[in-house]
């Protein structure tokens, strides 16, 4: 699965659709750092539908049934 190397390329559809090809190939499991969260719940949803868990870092994705939000704030 070809994924965009620079955040300023890359586009929540693109990442969109990287997600549902590592679902079609079989993945165990989904780390995905996303560009935006909201607008790729439904993709979160639909691999978490085909038993694939799904684990964000560095975004919530709050209206998702299935995605797992992990994230941290660095407050030095």
């Amino acid at each position: 699965v070809y994924i965009q190397p620079s955040w300023d390329t890359a586009t929540p559809e693109q990442q969109n659709g990287a997600i549902q090809q590592m679902v079609r190939d079989g993945v165990d499991i989904l780390l995905v750092h996303p560009l935006n969260s909201r607008a790729q719940t439904a993709a979160f949803d639909a691999a978490g539908k085909k038993g694939v868990p799904v684990i964000l870092t560095g975004d919530i994705a709050p209206d998702s049934e299935y995605a797992v939000n992990v994230n941290t704030f660095n407050q030095g």
